[in-house]
């Protein structure tokens, strides 16, 4: 063996036991900082993965202390397009108030209120929470008041009305996160809740709730 070739050899074996030094020195950091943390009482990111990576997803949803609301992707999706609309309905109700249209005040109230296909939405949207539909249902039915203060030409009676229904949003986003699930998982949450098969259960108002 030619001297060149011990020297790489010793080189290598020197270099191996630095990385493997520095792992594990690495190793015994996080070790030491997930002791700090779970002592300080603050949650820590979840095991690492095989690329040294944690899910960052994953990580995020242990952070969220919040009560789970299990949904498929398509109905998570629908659920977020109608708090949008909301939010475009309060706009519409502040603004209407400025200009002391209380017509549009009306209209915007009820593009938030309770209807039959509201209320059975609420219901499959909360399934897997318990509480949720109901503080739902609260929701729309203020945004109802709101309307019927609108119709009085009650800009007091409107702006109370708007804080409760305020009150109902922040209250529920404190509450609930939602949990994305998969069609089997989904059934099995929901098997003695609804007679008709969960899959068209979700879409049967899709269009009709669009706000």
């Amino acid at each position: 063996m030619s001297e060149f070739t011990i020297r790489a050899l010793v080189a290598v074996i020197a270099m191996s036991g630095m990385i493997s030094a520095r792992a594990e020195e690495a190793t015994d950091m996080r070790a030491m900082h997930e002791q700090h943390m779970n002592r300080s009482g603050v949650a820590t990111s979840p095991p690492y993965s095989s690329s040294g990576l944690a899910d960052p997803v994953q990580a995020l949803d242990n952070l969220d202390s919040r009560q789970p609301v299990p949904l498929l992707p398509r109905m998570a999706n629908h659920q977020k397009q109608n708090m949008r609309g909301h939010l475009e309905a309060v706009q519409g109700i502040i603004f209407g108030l400025a200009q002391n249209d209380f017509n549009s005040i009306e209209k915007a109230a009820q593009s938030m209120g309770l209807t039959n296909e509201t209320k059975q939405m609420c219901e499959m949207m909360g399934a897997g929470a318990k509480g949720f539909s109901e503080r739902a249902i609260d929701f729309h039915q203020s945004a109802d008041q709101i309307a019927g203060f609108a119709k009085k030409r009650d800009a007091r009676g409107v702006l109370t009305s708007l804080n409760l229904t305020l009150n109902q949003c922040t209250g529920c986003h404190a509450t609930y996160k939602q949990k994305i699930v998969n069609q089997a998982a989904w059934e099995a949450i929901t098997k003695n809740l609804f007679t008709s098969k969960p899959t068209d259960s979700p879409d049967t108002h899709q269009e009709n709730q669009q706000r």
